[in-house]
């Protein structure tokens, strides 16, 4: 797989990774572990210049990606439902 060794290709897992570096970055808790992993595995494949491993780590970081996302904006739609329940029972 010899796509993975282009140019092109070394910037946009570079994106992907800044990405996920983001994500572990955020202060969630025993949130960081698992986009870590991912971001080894993607190194690892781009290091050694395997390309099933490097779709392996993307295809679990884009999952890990998706459920982090997921959390957040269920917990956003939470904490915005509960001011809202809030300022009725204010009056507001």
């Amino acid at each position: 797989m010899g796509f993975i060794t282009s140019r092109l290709a070394q910037r946009l897992l570079g994106l992907f990774i800044l990405l996920m570096a983001i994500v572990i970055a955020l202060p969630i808790p025993l949130g960081n572990m698992l986009p870590a992993i991912a971001i080894v595995v993607i190194s690892l494949g781009m290091s050694e210049g395997d390309g099933l491993l490097v779709i392996v780590g993307v295809v679990a970081a884009s999952i890990i990606l998706a459920v982090m996302v997921s959390a957040i904006g269920f917990v956003a739609n939470s904490l915005r439902s509960s001011f809202q329940q809030l300022r009725q029972q204010l009056n507001f």
